[in-house]
């Protein structure tokens, strides 16, 4: 275990001592559970996916009606609303994570795991 020491020098030395865990080998929280549990996961996670597109179909067809008045509020929902399809894009990902068998970069190579924010990512 790795020790690093600080010095506080106030009215009196004093001496902190920080012990860092190190990095195991093993799989983040939800990648480590068995295959039952992560398929679990998914079906919730699927379920929310749904319902979201559901809700977000309701308010796009309410600012695509005629009668709807333009103004700045409406142009921040669709700023709203474009920002859910980037976040239902990543629940997607993480549903698709969870459900391979294998860890996802072997499909997609370790670059996407720069520029994701699946699950899993240590960088």
């Amino acid at each position: 275990m790795t020790h690093f020491f600080i010095y506080f020098l106030n009215n009196s030395s004093t001496v902190e001592e920080f012990n860092f865990v190190p990095v195991s080998e093993d799989p983040p929280f939800p990648f480590n559970l068995d295959y039952s549990w992560r398929l679990c996961i998914s079906v919730a996670m699927s379920f929310i996916l749904v319902s979201g597109i559901f809700l977000r179909k309701i308010i796009i067809s309410y600012l695509l009606a005629p009668d709807t008045n333009t103004g700045p509020i409406n142009l921040l929902i669709w700023v709203d609303q474009v920002n859910g399809l980037f976040l239902a894009l990543n629940i997607l990902g993480r549903i698709i994570a969870f459900v391979l068998p294998f860890p996802l970069s072997v499909l997609t190579g370790d670059l996407l795991c720069k520029w994701s924010p699946l699950p899993g990512n240590n960088n």
